[in-house]
């Protein structure tokens, strides 16, 4: 899929715009569990639903740690990020650092369907990446 015209520069200005709200320079390294912090978007660990969700926790941290990274959840009027804390701390940046993109372009969430499937709109994700 193409990205929209303009939207790299548009994209572009807007994580200036993030960064200078934070007092970095544009080559700083940004830290997303500050930026989130800073966008009042709780981010939330996989692994507090160990005992609430015991299977699924198992499946997801198991033998499929690999397909589950983040998502943003929405609880009442409020975005959350819930994210898969096995991971390497280079990848949860990562992961964390897509889910706030979609937070800041105002990307709808992704809603459940069926039994761990997870719809979600490819153009967002691209733009998101």
């Amino acid at each position: 899929m193409a990205l929209a015209r303009g939207f790299m520069a548009e994209a572009g200005r807007l994580a200036a715009q993030v960064r200078a709200e934070l007092g970095l320079t544009p080559t700083d390294p940004l830290d997303p569990w500050a930026l989130a912090e800073h966008l009042d978007v709780p981010v939330v660990p996989l692994s507090i639903y160990r005992e609430r969700a015991p299977g699924a926790f198992s499946l997801l941290l198991g033998p499929e740690q690999s397909a589950f990274s983040g998502l943003v959840a929405t609880v009442g009027r409020r975005r959350v990020i819930v994210h898969n804390d096995s991971h390497a701390r280079t990848r949860q940046r990562a992961n964390i650092g897509h889910e706030i993109a979609h937070i800041l372009l105002f990307h709808e969430g992704k809603t459940l369907e069926h039994q761990w499937h997870l719809s979600y709109d490819a153009d967002q994700e691209d733009e998101a990446k």
